[in-house]
Formats: C-alpha cells, sequence, structure tokens
C-alpha cells in the first residue's frame, strides 16, 4: 500500500454536462447521463479496490454545477465540448480546498 490506512481519499467527479452531445468532429456520444453513469462506476471502482483499508469521500463537481441557475449552466455551451470555463474549477477547488484547511 502507497498510503498509510489512517489516510483520507477524495474521489473528484467529472464536470457537470450541460445540454446537448458533443458537436466536435471527434463525433463523441457524450451526454449529462453518460457523464452521470460514469462517474458512479468510477467511485464504485475505487471503493471496490480500497475495500475498507481506506476513508473515502466524494467530491462531487458535477452536483454542485446542476446547483447553478439555467443561465451559469448554459455557459459551458459556448465550448463546443462542453467543457466549463477554468473559473469555475477554480471555484470549485477553492471551496475544497476551504472546507479540508479551515
Amino acid at each position: 500500500d502507497t498510503y498509510p490506512v489512517t489516510s483520507k481519499l477524495i474521489i473528484r467527479t467529472g464536470q457537470y454536462h450541460c445540454c446537448y452531445s458533443d458537436q466536435t468532429r471527434t463525433a463523441r456520444k457524450y451526454s449529462q447521463l453518460r457523464n452521470g453513469y460514469f462517474n458512479d462506476m468510477h467511485i464504485k471502482m475505487i471503493k471496490d479496490a480500497l475495500g475498507d483499508r481506506y476513508s473515502v469521500s466524494v467530491w462531487d463537481v458535477a452536483s454542485i454545477a446542476q446547483r447553478r441557475p439555467l443561465i451559469g449552466r448554459q455557459e459551458s455551451t459556448q465550448c463546443y465540448s462542453n467543457h466549463v470555463r477554468s473559473e469555475v474549477v477554480e471555484v470549485e477547488n477553492q471551496v475544497l480546498f476551504n472546507a479540508l484547511c479551515n
């Protein structure tokens, strides 16, 4: 094991996916539901692999964004692949750091 069993691990989910499928030339079949399923599978796989050895928490940034007003969620549609703006990621990370350190 790499970490002592007293370590607390935090899984950060993928970003909120707003409104429509990816419209890029790559034609990825990506949607809000697929993003949610991936997050759920990712969390389950990590928890299953670690068992009860570690305390595992989830930092669900997708659910944070889902609580934003619709106009705020639609900002990501300005990017064809629905990436959130870097300022949103910075705020999410700052909230997490404040929760951990203050």
